[in-house]
């Protein structure tokens, strides 16, 4: 769990690397940029969650590649563009 830590800058591609990690929590920093497209490449990610940041850009449509996705919470981003029919299909998604 990274919330609330103050984090500054972007969300780095490494975490594509982390293939055992289930939940990412990076709610409440002070991210910015996109969401890296590697993340749709972790076979065990279930929750991702940047709510409260400045993210921008648009939503990868591979992240929904991550099988074992299921919740995606995003709320006060500035993500633009179209939500891909994949992700509505996922438990949560806000």
């Amino acid at each position: 769990n990274l919330s609330s830590n103050i984090i500054d800058g972007e969300i780095p591609n490494d975490f594509s690397q982390l293939h055992s990690l289930e939940v990412l929590d990076l709610s409440n920093n002070r991210l910015r940029g996109g969401i890296p497209r590697g993340l749709g490449s972790l076979p065990n990610l279930q929750v991702f969650i940047i709510s409260g940041n400045s993210i921008g850009g648009f939503f990868p449509n591979n992240l929904c590649n991550a099988p074992r996705l299921r919740t995606i919470i995003s709320n006060n981003n500035q993500l633009i563009g179209n939500i891909y029919l994949s992700i509505m299909l996922l438990q949560w998604f806000f």
